[in-house]
């Protein structure tokens, strides 16, 4: 496109090379900006988690359960989990993934969602009871990570199985203020629902 700022913009034959250069580059840009996206979908979900020491996570387990913006998921004598969901004053809905397991606590929302709002529901639910939570951020190590992210598709994936129509809900993109939230957001729930898919898909082998 510079080699060719120096020929006359009134000749037709130039005026067509040129549209034609422009359209090849506008081209080039979307598939790097599709191959980019396709990676990241299968890229592991890089979930910032949050975490909480508790003293006694069954009885945790059955105060959220009371809770009626928490629904659960799974429980064992080892590990309960929830899954979240709430609208704020601006229509979008909020959601997140609760886990306790090893006395601890662990949330995550997706990207754009606010973790406050989750933070505020869960001491709601465990108000006049001696439980103090005090989130804090939590990096565990990739094996950790990879195992608490294949419970929570197992977990999801169960509760959409049986819940189909709360799908779309859930997975739905949110219109923010942010463009890079908005793409970071957009990514997660992509990835999310390919791994949602996945799972189905090997659960159900011959569907």
């Amino acid at each position: 496109m510079e080699e060719m700022q120096q020929n006359d913009i009134s000749d037709p034959t130039y005026l067509k090379k040129r549209g034609t250069q422009m359209l090849k580059a506008y081209i080039i840009s979307i598939n790097d900006l599709e191959n980019e996206a396709l990676h990241l979908i299968h890229q592991p979900l890089q979930i910032k988690w949050r975490y909480a020491y508790i003293l006694n996570q069954n009885k945790v387990a059955d105060l959220l359960r009371g809770c009626s913006h928490f629904t659960r998921l799974y429980q064992s004598p080892d590990r309960s989990s929830f899954i979240w969901g709430r609208f704020n004053e601006e229509r979008d809905y909020q959601w997140g993934y609760l886990l306790l397991e090893h006395n601890c606590l662990f949330l995550v929302v997706p990207p754009g969602k606010d973790i406050e709002i989750l933070g505020r529901d869960i001491r709601k639910s465990l108000i006049g009871v001696d439980l103090i939570v005090s989130l804090q951020h939590f990096e565990p190590s990739l094996k950790y990570a990879r195992q608490m992210e294949r419970k929570m598709v197992i977990d999801l994936g169960e509760f959409f199985e049986r819940n189909p129509e709360t799908l779309v809900k859930f997975l739905r993109q949110d219109s923010l203020p942010d463009e890079d939230s908005e793409w970071m957001q957009g990514v997660f729930l992509l990835k999310l629902g390919t791994l949602l898919k996945n799972y189905l898909e090997e659960k159900h082998p011959h569907k």
